[in-house]
């Protein structure tokens, strides 16, 4: 079976430092060099009040 180079994902990780805009940032520079996927990592403690920053300044480009 064969893979078409055009199906398969490329993805980068990603860590959040609690600075929502250098986050984006990095997610923004792995995808212009062509990550089609970011996951991007926590430290913690984990707490819910950063992911609306967080998602805010991803979404925001």
């Amino acid at each position: 079976m064969t893979r078409l180079p055009s199906g398969i994902r490329i993805s980068c990780q990603v860590r959040h430092d609690g600075d929502p805009a250098a986050t984006a940032a990095a997610a923004r520079a792995f995808a212009e060099a062509g990550a089609d996927l970011a996951i991007v990592y926590l430290r913690p403690p984990y707490h819910p009040s950063v992911l609306e920053p967080l998602a805010a300044a991803l979404r925001a480009g």
